[in-house]
C-alpha cells in the first residue's frame, strides 16, 4: 500500500507540472500561428527566406516571454507552423486547409506568389481566419475579403514608385516592357503601363515569356530591336536572370529594372544583375537601427543576410504581436484591431491598413551593386 500510495503521490506531481508549470500558475496554451509558403520545388528559395524572417521573430518573441494577449495575466509562447504550398494554387488550398482545420491555427501568413493566394484565400474568409500576405497582385485585396492583410505595399504602390523614378527623375521616355505571364507577372506590368500613361509614356514594346523558360531569346530579341533607354521587367527570378543575361550578351546598355530584386535573383543572375534596379520593402543595407538589428538576429540565426520576403513575415508576426496583445484571443477583434491600425513600424516600412488589407505606402528603390542590393532612394519611411 505505501507502494502504491508512493507511485499516487509522485503521479499527482507530474500532473500539477504540468499543469502549473515551475512558476506555480497554470501553463498558458501556445497561440498557433502558421505559414504556408515555398518549401520545395525550384523556387524553394522563396519559402525559405519567407519561413526564416517569421523564425527569427518568433525566437525574438519567445526568448522575450511571448505574447500577452489583452486580458490575460501572462504571456503565451508562439507555436510557429509550416506548411509547403509548392508554388501551386491547389497544393496551397490544402495547405491553408490543413492549417485551418488540423492544426487549428489562430491566424497564418502567406502565400507569397499571387498566384497561389488569389485562389486560395476564401478559405481563411470563410473560416474567419486572420491571414497576412506578402502576395503583390492588386485584385487579392479588391475582392472585399476583411480577414486578408498585406505585409507589403502591392504592385499598385511598386509601379508608381519606379515609373516615377525612371520618366520623372531620370527623364527617360523610351522604355519596353517585359512580364512572366503568370497573374504576379501580368498585373504588376499592367499597373506599369497605366502609370506610364499618365507619366504621358508611351511604352516601345510589351513582351511575355512563360514560367519556366529557360530560352528567352525570342523576348530579348524583340526587346533589343526597339533600341530601349530602359527595360521595366515584372516576373519571376530565374527567368528574369535569364533574360537580362541574353540581353547583355546581345549588346543591350540600357537601363532595367526588374520587381523582385533580390539575393534569389543576385544569386542567379550574379555578374549579370550589375546595376539592375529594383524595388524593395526591405534592404539589408537600410541603416536604420531596427532594420540593422532585424539584420544582425537573422545573420547569427542562418549566416546569411536577409532579403525583402524575410522582412515582410517578420514584421507580420510582430503585426500579430501588436493587434492580439491589444484586442485579445478573439479573431474578429484582431481583425478590427488591423483595419483601425494607424501607425506600426518594425523592420520595414510604416504600416497602415486600409479597409481593403492594403498596408502602408512606403518602398525603396534598389540597386544591384557587387551582388549586393543597395538603396538609392526612399519613399514613406
Amino acid at each position: 500500500m505505501e507502494r502504491i500510495a508512493k507511485v499516487g503521490m509522485m503521479a499527482m506531481l507530474l500532473l500539477v507540472t504540468v499543469l502549473f508549470g515551475a512558476g506555480g500558475g497554470i501553463a498558458a496554451e501556445p497561440i498557433k500561428v502558421g505559414l504556408v509558403g515555398i518549401m520545395t520545388g525550384p523556387n524553394a528559395l522563396n519559402g525559405e527566406y519567407c519561413a526564416e524572417g517569421a523564425k527569427v521573430a518568433v525566437a525574438e518573441i519567445n526568448k522575450a516571454g511571448g505574447i500577452k494577449p489583452a486580458g490575460e495575466a501572462s504571456g503565451r509562447q508562439i507555436e510557429f507552423i509550416i506548411e509547403d504550398d509548392g508554388g501551386n494554387p491547389q497544393v496551397g488550398i490544402n495547405a491553408i486547409n490543413k492549417l485551418i482545420h488540423q492544426h487549428k491555427v489562430f491566424a497564418f501568413l502567406g502565400p507569397d506568389y499571387s498566384s497561389v493566394t488569389f485562389p486560395s484565400m476564401f478559405v481563411a474568409q470563410q473560416a474567419g481566419i486572420p491571414q497576412l500576405t506578402s502576395s503583390l497582385a492588386p485584385k487579392i485585396t479588391a475582392q472585399g475579403n476583411p480577414w486578408i492583410f498585406r505585409t507589403r505595399p502591392s504592385d499598385v504602390v511598386g509601379a508608381g514608385v519606379i515609373v516615377d523614378y525612371f520618366a520623372k527623375d531620370l527623364k527617360l521616355s523610351k522604355i519596353a516592357l517585359s512580364y512572366t505571364n503568370i497573374e504576379y507577372g501580368i498585373s504588376g506590368i499592367e499597373e506599369v503601363e497605366k502609370d506610364l500613361i499618365k507619366a504621358n509614356v508611351k511604352p516601345l514594346i510589351k513582351v511575355s515569356h512563360a514560367a519556366g523558360d529557360r530560352d528567352l531569346t525570342p523576348a530579348a530579341t524583340k526587346l533589343i530591336e526597339t533600341k530601349p533607354e530602359a527595360i521595366i521587367s515584372w516576373g519571376l527570378q530565374t527567368e528574369t536572370s535569364i533574360l537580362i543575361r541574353q540581353l547583355t550578351q546581345m549588346g543591350y546598355k540600357g537601363k532595367f529594372f526588374y520587381s523582385s530584386l533580390d539575393d534569389i535573383f543576385i544569386g542567379v543572375a550574379k555578374e549579370f544583375s550589375e546595376n539592375v534596379y529594383g524595388i524593395s520593402n526591405y534592404a539589408y543595407t537600410d541603416p536604420r537601427p531596427s532594420a540593422q538589428a532585424f539584420r544582425k538576429t537573422y545573420v547569427s540565426m542562418f549566416k546569411k543576410e536577409p532579403d525583402l520576403h524575410s522582412g515582410a513575415t517578420y514584421d507580420g508576426i510582430y503585426i500579430l504581436k501588436d493587434a492580439i496583445e491589444k484586442a485579445g484571443m478573439d479573431r474578429a477583434k484582431v481583425r478590427d484591431y488591423l483595419h483601425a491600425l494607424k501607425r506600426f513600424q518594425k523592420a520595414t516600412g510604416i504600416f497602415y491598413f486600409d479597409k481593403n488589407g492594403d498596408c502602408g505606402y512606403f518602398q525603396c528603390v534598389t540597386q544591384a551593386k557587387g551582388l549586393k542590393t543597395i538603396i538609392v532612394t526612399q519613399y514613406g519611411y
